[in-house]
Formats: structure tokens, sequence, C-alpha cells
């Protein structure tokens, strides 16, 4: 993906998918990464796509009636007793479509998207598609190990905080108050 993707871009792209699963009745998989959301709306999009297979306003009406055309003789085929209009032959689009289309969704749990990716996971993918979540690694370790880091930054800073401030005390006093010459040091003799 490039930097200016947008959604209209993802709907286009969307298109090609549902051009390709539905009409040609060809397999193919959408493979989309948390680091493709340029914006909250693509999510969305693919949540149409699992939750009922269909996007709203995805075509235009010329556009289906196109695709609808071109299925007419592949429907016959398939299904020689259910009429062709204009209805079925969409609800036949969309089920090839579903039967075709594969959805990968890649998040990473260190993602600087990773707070909109886990509200995604846990509000739609879970509750209203019936997907499931496969997780490659064991994240309960791997947030151990990101806390106990943390904390020893944390400590460690606090360390260097210590340090600088020693040495600011220590730089603050003129020279001559080390070299054991009678010298005023903050309003003293020094002998």
């Amino acid at each position: 993906m490039f930097r200016s993707y947008n959604v209209n871009n993802l709907m286009e792209d969307l298109k090609l998918l549902y051009r390709v699963a539905g009409a040609d009745g060809k397999g193919i998989t959408f493979i989309f990464t948390d680091n493709e959301i340029k914006d909250e709306g693509f999510l969305e999009f693919i949540n149409n796509v699992l939750s009922s297979g269909e996007v709203a306003n995805l075509f235009a009406k010329d556009e289906i009636d196109e695709i609808q055309q071109n299925l007419v003789p592949v429907m016959k085929k398939e299904m020689p007793r259910r009429p062709p209009t204009s209805e079925n032959l969409y609800d036949y689009f969309l089920s090839r479509a579903k039967n075709n289309l594969h959805v990968v969704l890649c998040f990473s749990p260190v993602s600087h998207n990773l707070l909109l990716t886990y509200m995604y996971s846990k509000m739609y993918l879970l509750r209203e598609c019936c997907c499931c979540c496969h997780y490659h690694h064991d994240y309960h370790h791997f947030h151990q190990t990101i806390n106990m880091l943390m904390l020893m930054l944390l400590l460690m800073s606090i360390i260097i905080i210590i340090i600088i401030i020693i040495i600011c005390i220590f730089i603050e006093r003129p020279i001559e108050c080390y070299t054991g010459a009678e010298t005023y040091c903050y309003g003293s003799v020094i002998s």
C-alpha cells in the first residue's frame, strides 16, 4: 500500500476481489494487516465483508447489471430450476463471493494501532462474525517481558536522574573550593 491509500482505493480493491470471487467464481485471498489501516472506516468495510458478505454501495447500478448479465448462463447451468431474476442473480453473485473470497487479518500486538486493532477484534470479529483469533506467540509472556523492560527503564532513568543531580551539585561549586587555597566559596572563607 502506498501512503495516499484511502477509502476509495480500498473500495476499488474490494470491487476487484468481488469480481474475481463472485463474478468469475475463482478463489482469492485478501490479506489485510494492521499497517494498512489508514482510516478507521477500513475496519467497517472489512467487517461488512466478514459479517454479511456484502459491502453497501460497492457497485454502481450499471456495474451490477453487467455482472448479472454475465452470470445468467453460469447460474442456468448450475441451478436450472431457479429463474434468473435480478434478485436471484445478485444472491447468486453474493453466495459465490462468500464461498470464494477469503479474508486473512494479520494484527500485531506491538503495532501502533494496537488499541484500534484490539477494539476491532473484540467488537466486530468475535461477537458479530463468529471468527476466531489465532495467536502464534505466547502474548502473556510477551506482555510480562514488556512490563519488566518498562520497569527496568524506569529504574534506570531514576538512577540517571540522581547521577545527573549529583554531578550538577559538584559542577556548581567553583574549582577553587577543592584546591585548598583560601578563597570565598558560597560566602565563607576556606583555608
